[in-house]
């Protein structure tokens, strides 16, 4: 089995036990969950599954899974030395599609816990990594006081996020347990918020009053032709 830890990555005390399970059924690769850790201690969950169509077209087309996130058999491609040193960027994306064409017939797996804490590259100077998704996510972080508090983590001035989140991994006991129980209650809010903005945008909608029908030149002529008698008379009483 192969793997990868990103010497910038937290992962969890059962990482690769969770992925071992999920090549259990003759699966190629196996991918488990990550949470994004904003440069401030924000985290959001990353939640692509390519099991959905859509979704899996979207990670043809760019990437959205940390490397750190994926195990795969040594023997789902001819060569182990099959990362592509020849590219600029995205090594490991490429690699998975090479994977994942080589064996058509076995099945992805998707461990969905999340398994790694991925955290904003100190090269890239970005609060969020240089990811629109993580970018909304702090957005709604920034205004939401519901936000999970397990999931808004303070970051003291002469410390490392890694370095804070290590120490409540190692020093707070069922830590990784209750991560992954506020992941799993944000995206149900979100879901939730979701849901009621669309069905308050819905009520609005169905109580405005209904448009009156665009008459065509015809109708508005005819409709001129019958108010000449109610307008004469009104001249006339005048």
């Amino acid at each position: 089995m192969i793997g990868f830890a990103a010497d910038d990555d937290l992962l969890f005390p059962d990482h690769f036990e969770t992925l071992l399970r999920g090549l259990q059924d003759g699966a190629a690769i196996a991918y488990s969950q990550a949470l994004w850790v904003s440069t401030d201690g924000i985290v959001a969950p990353f939640l692509t599954n390519l099991e959905f169509p859509d979704e899996f077209e979207a990670f043809r087309r760019g990437n959205t899974i940390a490397a750190s996130c994926f195990l795969y058999r040594a023997d789902a491609l001819p060569a182990r030395d099959a990362w592509p040193e020849d590219v600029p960027s995205a090594a490991d994306w490429r690699l998975w599609h090479r994977i994942l064409d080589a064996n058509p017939q076995s099945p992805i797996a998707y461990c969905r816990t999340p398994t790694v804490l991925h955290f904003s590259a100190r090269r890239k100077a970005s609060r969020h990594s240089g990811m629109p998704q993580l970018a909304a996510f702090i957005s709604i972080a920034d205004s939401a006081a519901w936000w999970p508090k397990a999931l808004r983590v303070p970051i003291a001035p002469d410390r490392t996020e890694q370095e804070t989140f290590a120490d409540l991994m190692r020093s707070t006991p069922g830590w990784c347990s209750h991560i992954r129980q506020a992941s799993a209650d944000l995206a149900a809010r979100l879901a939730w918020d979701e849901i009621q903005h669309n069905r308050a945008a819905t009520a609005a909608k169905d109580a405005r009053p209904a448009a009156r029908p665009v008459k065509s030149p015809v109708q508005r002529i005819a409709a001129e032709i019958r108010r000449i008698p109610r307008n004469i008379g009104r001249i006339l009483k005048e």
